[in-house]
């Protein structure tokens, strides 16, 4: 079912409840299917009318408390509930689920004394309580008072149910023979409502407006004990029940006040810790000193642990137990599975359980963070369990860290699975059934199978540190049977660089399995010799030539994961067992089952990077700036981080943003603009006054006589919302510019860092995007501007583009060299003109002992004669020591031509003497690079200190985070570009590196792609730091007016962007009409080629033959046309049909190779954020509208072209796509359905004069058909051309 049919899916289902001919829970499914999809419309927001969302909610909460029901109808009823707690952003959903976890849920605690405790914590509290003894006391009904007692008991009714479950799993259970009993009775329906009230309890412990009320009657129900003791039966448990209990088992050991929000210390838990059991001596001795005396009388660490506890709690007598238990303010019942239930008595055991689990130390699973395996290949860590909810808001930190590490670790964990399966299956695994094992026939060029895999070497543990320092792996394989350049490919693994090995057994069926999968960084790679292929220096050895075998065989030596390591021989251990079963450990001994090495893409296996940056901000608790760390974690009113309600923000510099006055006065529309002179450039804007702007001139700094004064570079006339997102990215406080296709958000970039590099001398400013495209475009456009010096822009980083390289931080220090060259022959030329002898151009250190010992003496010397009475201009001119110097740099006019007195002497004096000073400052500044040797050296010199705004990919930034951190590297202004394609992970690393930040500038547009994530589960969790903070209601600066595309191909995505209109520029795209083509866009409906549509040879691999025969036969028409091939790109929404369309362009252009030119072929996906001013398009599916049914990729796909755009694909098919309807309603206005592409092959690019919406005679007109009618056409058009340039020769002749 696609997006838009599960939205009129919804309609259709709560119209009828609303009539009252359906049920809430048929309800609940469409919006729980609704909410599953990709759609870009809120759930929320089709709950119309909003006042009935109550009464249907309150419905599916009597239903989850149904026992009568069916187990599949309470848990559909739970999982809505579940996704209300999980959507408390929205307002009419708090409101009825907050009335679940009000603070009338204290009315279920054990004791009126716990009650009282637990209202102690807080001064508002009790105020809460009273306010609802009293709403209670005045209910107007029976009916209501019900229904609140009802609201009151639903959770903890819902946790009695948990606990009975979990108690029928206990290890006392199982003994009895109850836990398999109930185990086995357990359907999976029943056993899924199960995991849905743990769920449930995640939901509500992982948000701390939830959390403040429900954490203490958790703690009142025992639940950790319940979990606890059932996670340490965890065999008899269902696996997604034994994750969902892991996760549970986290949020409730969180250290944080659940009322004040204050996420806890170490120190702070320890101390809270202690106190509490100091007072449970106190209460031991003063009330139970015969019985417990040593307990009173026992360190605090011995009161921690379980052991003691109960070695000492269980020798007491049944009364003394109860009289503890009632002291503690522990429950010593059960829970009652109905309201107004007697509850049963704890067992002996279990009260003894209870007393505890109260009083020990729980230690948390997350406490030693540090060491939980880094790679993501197996799940024996509670960081494999499952994705914690990942909602608006979180409880610190370090819980963000944790959530966000989990989904990270999935992620990359599927995309190595899915790789490192494909390659494992080009290798042929076969079963030998004469030898009984696994063999490979065939070949794979990212997978080879080993000699042999061997630990060789496991360090000793370090103090505290329960791991060994070292694991090393050996394995020995053999590149003989590879070609050369696939063997190459493997000699050039790099130190550092992650390789995993796998366990593979293959089936008699023909099939395989992987069984175990490990990762390890390449220490280093031997040759046959012995020695590392590394190796730079060349050691002649005697004897024999080697053969070619020998040559060939190498010995990669691989760090294992130590974590990793010490959790499997953990496992091992356990499998094997005290008395040591041979047998058991050679099916457990995973190291010992490796038989395939596979290697990865290294721009795709650069995921540890960002699992180990998260594993280190976590233990270092890094902390944000002040101002963002509420708004990160969601609380607070998010517009307290706009700029708005920043002081300093009342004045902003604008550099060159403004054409002229005019411009100035659109851009604020409303306001008065009162202007301190006539200068638009180099202004300080006073927003004080709400209704008036003042506008001050900036002094320009004095300019020397022998530079040039720069003039205001900027051309384009920005929009008054571009000039406020301009205004807010320069300010301080968090800025989101949302931007829908072509609006300028580049440009806006450009224009805010200009403005930023000016008015913040002493800030360094770090520009980030997701892609190295995205980079390249942004800091080429840097690039000429020529008013920000060269030495102060770094882009970091690969930058597969010549010019731009040149601007890494290498690059950069060939740069500073040449300057440092340049600057000493000037030194030079400036001492040999004062007749100065000596070599004082040698170094900085020379040039600049000469500039303070001679330079500085004659200018003094100059300024001593001129200051004397009555000197005359020829005598100053006389007396100044560097008219040689500068006659030389400037012939032309005379350097004291126009003097007439000694002040205007003076005058051009000083000018000269700014120079000299601006080359001293230089100098001074090159003297760094000689006393550093090394290229690295200089590169982390210019990091640390030149660079003002430095450019990297968020990729780069994890890689390079630890670098950059040693070299203290810190910026003021955070930019982002792309931010809504941005993991949020990904996003937060790189802005963790500065503790100064003062802005935060998110440039985005989500209503286009989203940060790409493969793994299926989590496609709909994942998203942008961008959207979070949309979604947390901080308001964006929305760009309203698009100056790429025709308005008419505007309208293809315009309604998915109410109030986008168009720039002035777009008018004159209206003109000229695409040659050779009927319509400036057309949608072709292209049929079964040969009887077959869309063809999937592989899984996920799409393709369509008669798509790519269109598509490429329209581009070589469009090229016999004379339309230039730069400006045509084909785009597909598949990889697969990407290489089937070059394979078809590289068999259809091949016999003209001139004429055709290269045509750029490339996906929908990879090509967001660039444009083309033609593009053809292929949708690929036939059958079903795959990932083409997200609306927000078929924007991009739309949204592309600036002058021309043809669509191929299977009309019917995307027309039924509700959400896709206006697109394709839009397309149908062009063409003829059925007729196929319409042309004109007698228009030429270059002689064209029609117009767009000029009127062609439908005798003019060809129709193609299909593939084959375009073909021939192709084909007579290219014998005409032939013919006329045949002609033109003769005439010529």
């Amino acid at each position: 079912m696609t997006t838009g049919s599960r939205e009129n899916d919804f309609h259709k289902q709560w119209a009828a409840w609303l009539k009252g001919d359906q049920t809430a829970v048929a309800v609940a499914k469409a919006a729980l299917a609704q909410q599953h999809s990709r759609s870009v419309s809120s759930l929320w927001d089709l709950f119309v009318p909003q006042d009935r969302f109550a009464q249907f909610f309150h419905e599916l909460v009597d239903l989850v408390q149904d026992s009568s029901a069916a187990w599949s109808t309470r848990t559909t009823a739970l999982e809505f509930v579940c996704l209300c707690f999980h959507c408390i952003e929205v307002e009419m959903v708090r409101k009825e689920s907050f009335r679940l976890v009000s603070i009338g849920i204290w009315s279920n605690l054990a004791t009126p004394e716990r009650l009282q405790l637990e209202l102690a914590k807080s001064s508002v509290l009790p105020k809460l309580w009273k306010h609802h003894q009293r709403k209670l006391a005045k209910a107007a009904s029976d009916a209501e008072r019900a229904r609140l007692v009802a609201e009151q008991s639903w959770l903890s009714s819902l946790v009695a149910q948990l606990a009975a479950e979990l108690r029928g799993v206990t290890p006392a259970a199982a003994a009895k023979g109850k836990g398999k009993a109930a185990a086995a009775a357990a359907s999976p329906d029943h056993a899924r409502f199960i995991c849905r009230i743990v769920q449930l309890l995640v939901e509500l412990e992982s948000q701390l407006p939830t959390r403040r009320l429900v954490h203490a009657l958790l703690d009142d129900h025992d639940v950790l004990r319940l979990i606890e003791a059932a996670a340490a039966s965890s065999r008899t448990l269902s696996p997604e029940l034994a994750r969902w209990i892991a996760v549970l088992r986290v949020f409730i050991l969180f250290e944080v006040d659940e009322h004040s929000g204050e996420v806890l210390s170490a120190d702070q838990a320890d101390q809270r810790r202690e106190d509490r059991l100091v007072n449970v001596q106190r209460l031991i001795f003063t009330q139970f000193r015969d019985s417990l005396l040593d307990l009173a009388m026992a360190h605090l660490n011995q009161l921690q642990d379980p052991e003691f506890l109960r070695t000492h709690i269980g020798r007491v007598a049944d009364d003394v137990l109860d009289a503890l238990l009632a002291a503690l303010h522990v429950r010593g019942t059960h829970l009652p599975l109905a309201p107004g239930a007697e509850p049963l008595p704890l067992s002996r055991d279990d009260k003894v359980a209870a007393a505890v689990s109260h009083l020990a130390a729980h230690a948390s699973p997350l406490k030693d963070f540090r060491q939980l395996p880094l790679y993501p290949v197996a799940t024996n860590s509670v960081v494999d369990a499952l994705v914690p909810p990942l909602s608006l808001q979180y409880l610190s930190l370090s819980d963000y860290l944790f959530r966000h590490l989990v989904l990270y670790r999935k992620e990359s964990g599927y995309a190595i699975a899915a790789d490192v399966e494909e390659a494992v299956g080009r290798l042929r695994p076969a079963f030998n059934d004469a030898a009984d094992t696994t063999e490979f026939r065939g070949r794979s060029r990212m997978a080879l199978a080993p000699d042999t895999c061997v630990v060789v070497h496991v360090g000793r543990m370090a103090a505290f540190d329960p791991a060994p320092s070292r694991v090393e792996l050996e394995v020995k394989y053999s590149t003989a049977n590879y070609r050369r350049e696939v063997a190459r490919e493997w000699d050039s693994l790099s130190r550092g660089e992650v390789v995993f090995l796998a366990s593979v057994d293959a089936t008699r069926d023909g099939k395989f399995k992987v069984n175990h999968v490990r990762a390890g960084v390449v220490d280093t790679v031997l040759g046959y010799d012995g020695r590392s292929l590394f190796a730079t220096e060349v050691i002649e050895r005697g004897g024999p030539a080697p053969t070619q075998d020998q040559l060939a065989r190498r010995t990669l030596r691989v760090l294992l994961d130590r974590h990793q390591y010490r959790l499997d021989m953990a496992e091992l251990k356990a499998a094997v067992g005290e008395n040591g079963d041979d047998e058991a450990e050679n099916e457990a001994d995973i190291y010992g089952s490796f038989n395939v090495l596979v290697r990865r893409n290294r721009r795709e296996n650069n995921f540890w990077a960002v699992l180990d940056a998260i594993r280190e901000l976590y233990d270092q608790k890094t902390a944000l700036p002040a101002w963002f760390a509420e708004a990160f974690l969601g609380y607070g009113n998010p517009r307290a981080v706009h700029y708005s309600h920043f002081d300093e923000n009342k004045r902003v510099y604008f550099h060159d943003t403004f054409l002229d006055a005019d411009h100035l006065r659109e851009s604020f529309p409303g306001k008065t603009i009162a202007f301190d002179g006539d200068a638009t450039d180099r202004v300080v804007l006073d927003f004080s006054d709400e209704s008036t702007v003042r506008v001050t001139r900036v002094p320009s700094a004095p300019v020397s006589m022998f530079q040039t004064s720069l003039p205001p570079e900027n051309k384009i006339r920005f929009t008054p919302t571009q000039v406020e997102a301009i205004r807010s990215g320069t300010s301080h406080g968090l800025t989101l510019v949302a931007g829908p296709p072509g609006t300028g958000k580049t440009d806006v970039t450009v224009q805010l860092l200009c403005n930023l590099y000016h008015s913040k001398p002493t800030e360094r400013i770090l520009l980030l995007t997701h892609s190295n495209q995205a980079l390249n475009q942004l800091f080429e456009k840097l690039l000429h501007l020529n008013h920000i010096p060269e030495r102060h822009l770094l882009r970091l980083g690969h930058a597969d583009d010549e010019l731009i390289s040149a601007y890494d931080q290498y690059g950069r220090v060939t740069h500073f060299m040449d300057r440092r060259a340049a600057l000493l022959q000037q030194v030079d030329a400036l001492a040999r003109t004062m007749g100065v002898p000596g070599d004082h151009a040698f170094s900085c250190e020379t040039a600049a002992s000469f500039f303070k010992y001679h330079v500085q003496a004659a200018w003094d010397g100059f300024l001593a004669a001129i200051a004397a009475p009555g000197v005359s201009a020829e005598a100053a001119v006389a007396a100044f020591p560097f008219t040689g110097f500068f006659a030389a740099l400037r012939p032309e006019p005379a350097l004291f031509d126009g003097t007439d007195s000694a002040e205007s002497v003076r005058g051009v004096a000083e000018a000269c003497w700014q120079h000299l000073a601006s080359m001293m400052h230089d100098v001074a500044q090159s003297r760094a690079f000689e006393v550093l040797k090394t290229d690295r050296d200089k590169a982390n010199l210019l990091i640390g200190r030149e660079a003002r705004i430095v450019a990297m990919t968020t990729t780069y930034a994890s890689l390079k985070r630890r670098d950059l951190l040693d070299l203290g590297f810190e910026f003021e202004s955070f930019v982002m570009e792309e931010a809504g394609t941005v993991l949020e992970i990904e996003a937060f690393i790189p802005l963790s590196l500065s503790k100064r930040v003062q802005r935060v500038v998110l440039i985005g547009d989500h209503h286009q792609l989203p940060p790409v994530v493969q793994c299926p589960d989590l496609q709909l969790k994942a998203e942008s730091l961008f959207v979070r903070m949309l979604r947390l209601g901080v308001a964006p600066v929305t760009l309203d007016k698009q100056g790429r595309s025709r308005a008419s191909i505007c309208a293809l995505y315009q309604h998915v962007y109410p109030g986008l209109t168009h720039l002035p520029s777009v008018a004159g795209m209206a003109g000229i009409a695409n040659p050779g083509f009927a319509h400036e866009f057309q949608f072709v409906d292209v049929g079964d080629w040969e009887g077959l549509g869309e063809v999937q040879p592989v899984a996920h691999y799409y393709q369509n033959l008669g798509e790519a025969e269109f598509a490429v036969a329209t581009y070589q028409y469009m090229r016999l046309v004379g339309y230039p091939a730069e400006r045509i790109v084909i785009l597909t929404t598949y990889n697969g049909q990407r290489a089937l369309v070059q394979e078809v362009l590289s068999k259809r252009c091949a016999w003209n190779p001139a004429l055709f030119g290269t045509c750029h072929v490339t996906t929908v996906d990879k090509y967001q954020g660039q444009q083309n001013d033609f593009v053809l398009l292929s949708l690929v599916r036939t059958k079903a509208p795959g990932h083409l049914a997200d609306i927000r990729r078929m924007v991009v796909a739309m949204s592309r072209a600036r002058l021309g755009l043809y669509v191929f694909g299977r009309r019917d098919l995307f027309a039924a796509v509700p959400e896709l309807a206006p697109t394709f309603a839009e397309l149908a206005k062009r063409g003829s359905a059925g007729k196929g592409l319409a042309l004109l092959p007698k228009e030429r690019y270059a002689t064209i004069t029609r117009a767009v919406h000029d009127s062609v005679p439908a005798e003019e007109v060809v129709h193609a058909a299909d593939a084959a009618a375009m073909t021939d056409l192709v084909a007579h058009l290219a014998q005409e051309i032939e013919l006329e340039a045949m002609a033109m020769d003769v005439d010529d002749a």
